[in-house]
Order: C-alpha cells, then structure tokens, then sequence
C-alpha cells in the first residue's frame, strides 16, 4: 500500500503499524466491496423475489433493510463493517495518540508560519448541529467529531 501522506504533519509509522493499516485497509476493501456486491445478489436473486411471490415488494430503504436483517449472511455483514469501520478508528487512534504532543507542537509552529498557507479555514461555532449528532458516533467515530479540541490533541 501505497502512503499517501506527504505533509508536515505526517507521522512515522513502525513495520507493525503499516502492517495493521494494510490488513484494516483490506478487511474494509473486502467487506466494503465483496461482501457488499453478495448482498446486493442476495436480495436481487433470493430477497426480492420472495418478496414479491407474497406481494410484499419493498417500496424504500428501510423495507429492504427490514427484509435483509433477517438474513444470517447480512447480519455477517453487517457485523463485519462495524467491526472494520472500528478499527480503523483504533489503529489511527494507537498512532496518533503517542505522537499527539509532537503534532501539536508542529501544528502551532506551522500555523505561525503564515507565508506557507494555502488558503483559511473560519468555522461557525453558532452553527445548529442536527438533533441526531450527538446521539450516534459518526462513521463509528469514538466520540465523534467533537470529542477533543479542534488542536491536533490525544483522542
């Protein structure tokens, strides 16, 4: 795999670590992507039909995704992508967490440096967040997109 990351803030990884992010990169491709494409057959070649033998086609999302979860394969799959989708939070989590204080500092000094900016950024902390942000983890994301300061910090 291919590391994308070309910033300053980039942080190096030991051969342990780029082997978990390799093996959480796949287990995500997989599931994200065989697995996914199975379900879809299922639902066309066995779900559906059922369905509609007993004229109880599903007219939205939901529906399907009523008929599905009583599947042993979708509730596999759908295990598997949380289980997927959390680590990769955990993999980036024992990453960063040790180099928190170092990015931090770097991060200050390169927002010092102003003749190195390519553009700002203003967010609007009066902006309303919806109702169902801080009910669910977004992507998993252990607690959410708000659970530490916006300063590169330990999560």
């Amino acid at each position: 795999m291919q590391d994308l990351v070309t910033h300053d803030l980039k942080v190096p990884k030991s051969r342990n670590q780029r082997a978990n992010e390799r093996f959480v990169a796949s287990l995500r491709a997989y599931v994200l992507v065989e697995m996914a494409d199975q379900m879809r057959s299922d639902f066309e070649n066995q779900v559906l039909p059922a369905a509609e033998k007993q004229g109880e086609e599903p007219a939205d999302g939901v529906a399907v995704h009523k008929l599905m979860r009583q599947r042993d394969a979708f509730r596999l799959y759908s295990s598997m992508r949380c289980t997927a989708q959390e680590m990769v939070w955990r993999y980036g989590i024992d990453l960063l967490n040790p180099a928190a204080e170092a990015l931090k500092e770097k991060a200050q000094t390169l927002a010092a440096d102003q003749s190195r900016a390519q553009g700002t950024l203003t967010l609007n902390d009066s902006l309303a967040k919806p109702d169902y942000y801080d009910k669910v983890d977004v992507h998993l994301m252990p607690g959410n997109y708000d659970a530490h300061d916006r300063d590169v910090g330990p999560l």
